[in-house]
């Protein structure tokens, strides 16, 4: 995905679609659509009061060849008023630090997620601890965007104590610019227990959606910020508007 303004490019990153109560919504991170470090609120080098993001352009892997690669979604109209705002479907989190943007996806663009969306109404049966494995799924540096390939999955590992009434969660990962936004994967590949006593317990592969990445803590730092799953449901449920 890339924050336009008119036909400047002023950043990449990526998105994700989530589906909840039949809902399809595109999550990325506040930082990606309003321009600003949200926790300084100073603009992003590749931003200016008069020049900041006033539409997104989607790149999609490609998997239907009636449909364009890429489609746009508007911030603002040409008054600079807000597209979305209020009941229209622009969300941010609870807290102004918190990086979490929600879009309603428009009707001309549901033949691109139907089948595509993470369904956050069913609970995930994979437990995270600290240490586990997650797989951060985006676009670094802008790898393979504009062929419309599939994302490059970057390992890491959970570096704080899961607790999401706390977020965000830490990951020690190599991640580069264009991974803000991505959705973070844990996966269980399918295994087998055997007791002492001879009995064959069976796991089947399991896989849930952690939260959407914001990008490391510090330049310089390998740790990076997850905003949870319960994080994008409350920003849907109770978000306030994104400023």
């Amino acid at each position: 995905m890339t924050a336009m303004q008119g036909e400047e490019e002023l950043s990449h990153a990526t998105a994700f679609v989530v589906e909840v109560k039949g809902y399809h919504y595109l999550v990325t991170n506040l930082h990606v659509v309003t321009g600003k470090n949200q926790e300084t609120g100073e603009w992003l080098p590749s931003c200016s009061l008069h020049s900041r993001p006033n539409l997104l352009r989607i790149t999609w892997p490609k998997f239907n060849a009636t449909l364009p690669d890429t489609s746009t979604v508007r911030l603002y109209d040409d008054d600079l008023e807000r597209l979305y705002s209020g009941g229209n479907g622009m969300f941010e989190g609870k807290y102004p630090s918190r990086d979490v943007a929600v879009i309603a996806v428009p009707p001309e663009l549901m033949p691109y997620t139907r089948g595509r969306a993470y369904h956050l109404d069913a609970s995930g049966e994979v437990a995270l601890s600290i240490t586990d494995t997650v797989y951060i799924v985006g676009y670094p540096d802008n790898a393979r965007l504009q062929s419309g390939a599939p994302p490059v999955w970057t390992r890491g590992s959970v570096a704080s104590e899961p607790n999401f009434s706390r977020d965000p969660l830490l990951v020690d990962a190599r991640t580069r610019p264009g991974q803000s936004g991505s959705p973070v994967i844990v996966h269980r590949r399918e295994f087998r227990h055997v007791s002492e006593g001879g009995f064959v317990e069976s796991f089947p592969d399991a896989a849930r959606l952690v939260g959407v990445y914001s990008g490391r803590t510090t330049d310089d730092s390998d740790l990076g910020q997850v905003w949870s799953t319960e994080g994008i449901i409350r920003a849907i449920t109770y978000g306030s508007h994104w400023n």
